[in-house]
């Protein structure tokens, strides 16, 4: 009897293991092309160059410099993640990245005794026609983004630094509702400017900033990254803050194959008897001059 109910645990667990290699659906990715992203970039390769483009639009980015593939990912050990170490990701521009509103979501994780760099960016020296973005820790740590018009930049900026060696759920929205900065689900800051991305022709890149470089082009490239991105997506849209609850939930959510080996592990045994400098003011404007750097990565 007790053979019998001990081979019949095992043949659960077998049958669940096969499931969990034969299952596609994750529920992270399927509810962000719910939301039909202009780009979704998962970063999940494991070699070659080319950071493939998951919204079927075939934006895809090359990967440049150091850039580890195939590290753990921020969604479940299942999941995998580029490792920015100098390196970064260049994504051309295309004139569907010109929106009025939008939203950038992603998953950052600093390394050890490195919480600053840029994240994300979509930017260039000087104003240009406006729009130029980028997303970044600054040297104490303190995430925080500028998206600029033709003459004045903009910001919000999270409370607290960000910690090294954790995953963080990064979404910022723009557009008629203003500027809004959430992390890990939740409203942290927002700024009343209205604009969008509709004067910005620059490249995208993730891992480092390009806010020094020459326009149309990103260099020099300055504060690069040192840690993991995960699940890059851009939207031609402001998500809800609802929306963005909802997506930073769905990453919490076992994907369905290891939801069907834990129940069916639990139903096999449920028989038997176990013996900084300061950071920058939130939601500010500032009027700023040209900038120039002399920090820069070569990609």
């Amino acid at each position: 009897m007790n053979g019998g109910n001990h081979g019949n645990h095992w043949a659960a667990l077998a049958a669940a293991i096969f499931l969990v290699g034969a299952a596609e659906a994750q529920p992270y990715a399927d509810a962000v092309l719910d939301l039909d992203p202009v780009g979704y970039w998962r970063l999940d390769e494991t070699g070659g160059t080319t950071a493939w483009d998951a919204s079927g639009r075939g934006l895809h980015g090359t990967y440049h410099g150091r850039v580890a593939m195939g590290r753990p990912g921020a969604l479940s050990t299942a999941d995998a993640a580029a490792g920015f170490a100098g390196g970064c990701v260049q994504i051309p521009h295309d004139d569907r990245f010109r929106c009025d509103s939008g939203t950038l979501t992603f998953w950052c994780r600093a390394a050890g005794g490195a919480t600053n760099g840029g994240l994300v960016s979509k930017d260039a020296a000087g104003f240009g026609a406006g729009g130029h973005l980028t997303l970044r820790n600054n040297e104490n740590g303190y995430l925080y983004v500028h998206l600029q018009s033709a003459e004045a930049e903009y910001l919000v900026t999270a409370p607290h630094p960000i910690a090294a060696d954790r995953w963080y759920y990064i979404a910022f929205t723009f557009g008629a509702g203003g500027m809004t900065l959430h992390v890990d689900g939740d409203l942290i800051d927002s700024n009343p400017y209205t604009g969008g991305l509709a004067g910005n022709r620059e490249p995208l890149v993730l891992g480092a900033n390009t806010w020094a470089s020459a326009p149309g082009g990103t260099a020099p490239l300055c504060d690069p990254y040192l840690g993991l991105l995960d699940e890059v997506a851009l939207f031609d849209r402001a998500l809800t803050r609802e929306q963005i609850h909802g997506l930073y939930q769905a990453a919490a959510t076992p994907e369905p194959a290891t939801a069907a080996l834990l129940a069916a592990a639990g139903a096999a045994g449920a028989g038997r008897r176990m013996k900084k400098r300061a950071r920058p003011r939130m939601g500010r404007t500032r009027r700023v001059s040209r900038r120039t750097s002399t920090s820069s990565a070569s990609s």
